[in-house]
Formats: C-alpha cells, sequence, structure tokens
C-alpha cells in the first residue's frame, strides 16, 4: 500500500509539472505584449519561477521512476558539455579538469543531477569551479564556489522534498526546494554520495 501510495503522488506530482507548462508558455508569450516595461519585467521573471518550479516537479518525478539503462561514458566529456552549455549562459561556471575518466553510468540522471550542483553553486557561490578527478575506487567530481555552505543544521532539511535552507529563503534566487533531493535520488542510484 505504501508502494501505491507513492507512485500515485509521483504520478500527481509528473502530471501536475506537465499540466502547468502549456498555460506557464502561454502567458510568457502575451507578457511581450505588455507596454509598461517594469511591469512586463516583473511578470516574466515571476513566470520564469513558476517554469523552473514545474519543470523541477518533473524532474523530481522522472528521477523517482526513470528506467535508463547504465552504460559506459566519459565522465570527463559529460561534464565538459554541461559546462559548455551553462558557460554560454554564465560565465561564472568553469572546468579545471585534465583526465579522461570513464564509468558505468546513468549519463542523463548524472547530468542532471551535476547540473543542480552547478547551478546552486552559481546561484549561492557567485561562481562553480568544476574537477573531475579518478581517486582509485571511486570518481570524485567536485564543484567548488565562494558560498558559505550549508549549515549542519540544515542538511536534513534541504534533502528533504520542497525544503530550503535560510539562505535560499533570504535570496531572490528561490526555487522548489527539488533540486538537492533530485542530487540524492541520482547518487543513491549510483551508490554514491554527495557532500
Amino acid at each position: 500500500r505504501l508502494h501505491r501510495m507513492m507512485t500515485d503522488r509521483t504520478r500527481m506530482l509528473a502530471a501536475l509539472g506537465h499540466d502547468l507548462r502549456t498555460p506557464i508558455t502561454s502567458l510568457k508569450l502575451q507578457t511581450e505584449f505588455i507596454e509598461d516595461d517594469d511591469l512586463r519585467d516583473r511578470m516574466q521573471r515571476q513566470l520564469n519561477d513558476m517554469h523552473q518550479m514545474a519543470e523541477s516537479a518533473l524532474n523530481f518525478a522522472r528521477d523517482a521512476s526513470d528506467g535508463e539503462a547504465a552504460r559506459q561514458t566519459d565522465i570527463t566529456a559529460l561534464v565538459e558539455s554541461l559546462i559548455d552549455d551553462m558557460e554560454g549562459i554564465n560565465t561564472a561556471v568553469s572546468f579545471v579538469g585534465e583526465t579522461r575518466i570513464t564509468t558505468r553510468c546513468r549519463p542523463v540522471a548524472l547530468g542532471r543531477a551535476i547540473r543542480n550542483l552547478i547551478q546552486n553553486a552559481v546561484n549561492y557561490g557567485g561562481q562553480a569551479i568544476v574537477d573531475v578527478s579518478d581517486a582509485g575506487d571511486h570518481i570524485e567530481i567536485t564543484i567548488d564556489d565562494n558560498g558559505p555552505g550549508i549549515p549542519e543544521s540544515e542538511i536534513a532539511t534541504v534533502l528533504s522534498s520542497f525544503g530550503q535552507g535560510s539562505l535560499a529563503q533570504k535570496t531572490a534566487e528561490q526555487g522548489a526546494g527539488l533540486g538537492l533531493p533530485i542530487v540524492q535520488k541520482i547518487m543513491d542510484l549510483h551508490q554514491g554520495r554527495f557532500d
């Protein structure tokens, strides 16, 4: 019964995230016709936030039921491609790794987790410097930033669905509180951890 309840809740979350996409997109298009620049910008920012929340809900639901097969993947190339995509949007992201490292993983899911962590580093730490290294029995992906970090007392909160730490609550970069729970699920899927 518990499994069925969790499955139903995950499906509901996915449906909600999916169904919100169309009206949000429609409203974003309509805001283009607003002549008042300040009003238009405010509305577009709010709609962008709503879009991000809907995408987070979809990603969370997808990660709970994703059946992506593991395959041999060049982790360095995966990280480099993510950073190349993000550098077009934000120049505060850079890659310092040099070693080519391959392993079996679920590259789409792993890419989603890395992207979430890079985005958090930029949002709350001002930059993201990413490295990939071979630690012998495991691979380490390090994302450094200039932020204060998450207080030990808030770790459980930020790893719970829809939970947000005090820093996120104080900034304009508020999300749905699903980014780090998604990362946790993906790390569990790969028998890994993040700290």
